[in-house]
């Protein structure tokens, strides 16, 4: 039913079983948006859909990623703000035939292209992970790319350089900044 990368507990396998429809909720808009508000007010129409539907599970489309209604309410109640990257972006893995690479999911919410790594050996994973987490909330409240980001991951410094790909996603190359 999903992609490769989306995770699904049993439980979450169960309550798709046992849904009788699926409702899309989604907000488009042909101007670029000044602010994320929307992003703070969808997570909160989509519990309120599930509310009135007697949905157990919610599925984020953008970020790929599946939730169970539970959870999705009890992130409600535990914070106020929920429109920020931690909430609607993750990054994920592919395995490939000399390792892997990582891509992001949700950064399209804010206008963003989706960041996509060179072939990476698998030990770096974690790392990589944790680079483009970094990335993502530098480059969630800008608007308009910029050639790279600065950050820091594991204590470390890293530069981003960020070119565009053949698709619609940007290369994101990461570099060790070493200090002497």
């Amino acid at each position: 039913l999903f992609d490769s990368s989306i995770e699904a507990s049993p439980e979450m396998l169960q309550a798709l079983a046992e849904a009788n429809s699926f409702v899309k909720v989604r907000y488009v808009s042909e101007d670029l948006l000044k602010d994320a508000k929307h992003l703070q007010f969808l997570p909160h129409l989509a519990d309120a859909v599930a509310e009135l539907g007697g949905g157990k599970l919610i599925y984020d489309s953008v970020a790929e990623k599946l939730i169970l209604r539970r959870d999705l309410q009890d992130l409600l109640r535990s914070r106020a703000e929920v429109s920020g990257p931690d909430i609607h972006t993750r990054v994920i893995w592919r395995s490939a035939p000399a390792g892997g690479f990582a891509e992001t999911r949700g950064l399209a919410k804010v206008g963003m292209p989706e960041l996509k790594t060179p072939p990476t050996d698998v030990d770096q994973r974690i790392l990589v992970a944790a680079v483009l987490q970094e990335a993502i909330a530098k480059l969630w409240t800008l608007t308009a790319v910029p050639g790279s980001v600065d950050v820091v991951a594991f204590d470390d410094h890293f530069k981003v350089v960020l070119e565009p790909a053949r698709d619609k996603s940007l290369l994101a190359r990461i570099l060790r900044i070493q200090t002497a």
